[in-house]
């Protein structure tokens, strides 16, 4: 698996499927580590909330405070070392057993036949035909002499009831199809193209990331863990500024952008998710040139600007 994820630093999504409890975990998998940063946490949180409403029964939880401790997991390693919103998936939930409200409200009463302990001898009896409880019956045992053997199947309550899997199967390969469908999705927009004075030209450009997920978490920028998205122009011009337009609907300075390549821009802290972004540039040419936008985990789009 190791060698498999960093083969391939394009994933932006991870859900690692355990067994049992009915929740859906992320990170981080011990307290001392303190939480993840505020924009990040609105990913996970939007994410893993949405996940609740797909799954009945499953609760939303961070590793530690809703399981317990885990140091050096999959799940920080994913999220820490490669940048990639990760979750745990713990399968099945005991209310499964018996889930409608009337059932449930009949397992509160002490007369009723699946009250408490009671209800896992019925399901098991007449659901399952007794296939999970095995009679205690003697066994000769070659240290111990005679002995009793029998009880629950050590998987009993752990994984689903076989009839029950079609719905927990379908159910969690839909919410991780939702999470992967919230991966960074970079796309560009039409260009504006004015022209200065002479051989000098504005293009502003509109770079759109189309889901949730950034391009690049804070955490993995903190990190290091992510190459920074780039963005390069390449044709006959020469780039003389670049910069950012904060509102596209007032006039007013860009936020200028300070490296040294204004032809291979490094964009460090990614793109955020559901976000357009401008950026602006002043270039001396003439003809076209193209601008492209490469991130590692959102794609790679580009767009030719015709500069008249």
């Amino acid at each position: 698996v190791n060698d498999f994820m960093m083969e391939r630093p394009n994933i932006a999504g991870f859900q690692s499927y355990h067994n049992t409890g009915g929740m859906i975990l992320r990170g981080p998998g011990s307290a001392w580590y303190g939480d993840y940063p505020r924009s990040d946490l609105q990913v996970y949180d939007e994410i893993g909330e949405f996940g609740e409403r797909m799954l009945p029964y499953y609760n939303y939880y961070v590793i530690w405070r809703g399981l317990y401790t885990v140091h050096g997991g999959s799940i920080d390693w994913q999220n820490d070392g490669l940048g990639i919103v990760s979750f745990s998936n713990e399968l099945w939930n005991g209310g499964q057993y018996f889930n409608s409200p009337l059932l449930q409200s009949q397992q509160q009463d002490d007369e009723s036949p699946i009250s408490g302990q009671q209800g896992r001898y019925f399901f098991d009896d007449f659901l399952e035909f007794g296939d999970q409880f095995v009679d205690w019956a003697p066994f000769d045992h070659p240290q111990y002499g005679e002995v009793e053997m029998g009880g629950w199947k050590k998987l009993s309550g752990r994984v689903n009831p076989r009839f029950m899997s079609m719905e927990l199967f379908h159910r969690n390969m839909a919410f991780t199809l939702w999470h992967a469908d919230q991966m960074p999705l970079m796309a560009i927009g039409d260009a504006e193209v004015e022209r200065v004075q002479g051989d000098v030209w504005r293009v502003r450009i509109p770079i759109t990331n189309e889901r949730l997920i950034p391009t690049i978490t804070v955490r993995a920028r903190e990190n290091g863990v992510v190459r920074p998205d780039l963005i390069t122009v390449d044709g006959n011009v020469d780039v003389i500024a670049a910069g950012w337009v904060p509102n596209v609907h007032v006039p007013g300075p860009i936020d200028r952008i300070d490296q040294n390549e204004l032809d291979r821009i490094m964009v460090r802290s990614g793109h955020p998710g559901r976000t357009t972004r401008v950026i602006e540039y002043l270039v001396r040419g003439s003809g076209s040139f193209t601008v492209e936008y490469d991130s590692v985990k959102g794609g790679t789009v580009s767009t030719q600007i015709q500069l008249r």
